[in-house]
């Protein structure tokens, strides 16, 4: 019995392995791909430089998980093999999701940056319009004389810059509001990841309780047979030998 649990065991070290040499790779891509957000300001070369860098880390996410599912699908083949078949596939295919979770974090975070970075553009070109509303304001009469002859006194009135339309206000409000909602769907996937983690964690929990029984029951399994085996050579050994067959009488 404890000889045909042993592929098992042999398998799960191989699975480890594989997942530990698929998260190398991600990790050094988490580390390296951290994306940084461009101000409003960044000029037309700056955001093609930054493109083709997102363009180029979206093509590798997409080629690491085809090796995800690639190597599933390996593991999965190698899982049927096994003995305890349900145990080893469970086993692939969370390292297969927890790998898969990392492209999506990574993939994710991509995506934040540019909505950040399109509510900026937004705000900043608002903020533009009316600065330059401002600026094309009319002064009001005597006060450009004035600031020329000498400095106004504290109790002089400043001029009023001009209101923003409704329509800027509108935008300022709608801007802050799509901010509000991306801060809000932020926080869900962070309780959903979270919720995840703690997730897989009870569900190894429970694997890991479901191995040691098996390893229990085979144990017991055996012990009940090595048992039996005794008993019945001990009862064969306590069987009264067949008595001699009687000499041939005499001629």
């Amino acid at each position: 019995m404890i000889r045909l649990s042993f592929p098992c065991f042999a398998a799960t070290r191989w699975l480890r392995t594989t997942a530990v040499a698929l998260a190398l790779p991600l990790a050094a891509g988490l580390a390296q791909a951290q994306p940084a957000q461009l101000p409003p300001t960044a000029s037309k070369a700056e955001r093609a430089t930054v493109k083709a860098e997102r363009d180029a880390t979206r093509a590798r996410i997409s080629a690491e998980r085809a090796v995800i599912q690639q190597r599933l699908k390996q593991q999965e083949t190698v899982c049927y093999q096994r003995f305890a078949v349900e145990n080893c596939l469970s086993e692939a295919r969370n390292q297969a999701r927890l790998a898969d979770n990392a492209l999506r974090d990574e993939e994710s975070a991509i995506n934040a940056v540019e909505r950040r970075e399109k509510s900026a553009a937004r705000l900043h070109s608002i903020e533009e319009k009316v600065q330059e509303k401002n600026q094309q304001a009319p002064a009001q009469p005597g006060v450009q004389s004035t600031v020329r002859a000498a400095p106004p006194p504290k109790s002089t009135p400043k001029s009023t810059p001009a209101a923003p339309t409704a329509q800027d206000l509108v935008e300022v409000q709608a801007q802050r509001a799509q901010q509000a909602r991306e801060r809000a769907q932020a926080q869900s996937q962070r309780n959903e990841a979270h919720a995840a983690e703690q997730s897989r964690k009870q569900s190894g929990e429970a694997e890991r309780r479901a191995a040691s029984r098996q390893r229990y029951e085979e144990k017991q399994r055996e012990a009940q047979e090595n048992r039996e085996r005794q008993r019945a050579k001990a009862a064969e050994s306590d069987k009264p030998k067949a008595a001699p067959l009687p000499r041939p009488p005499a001629p």
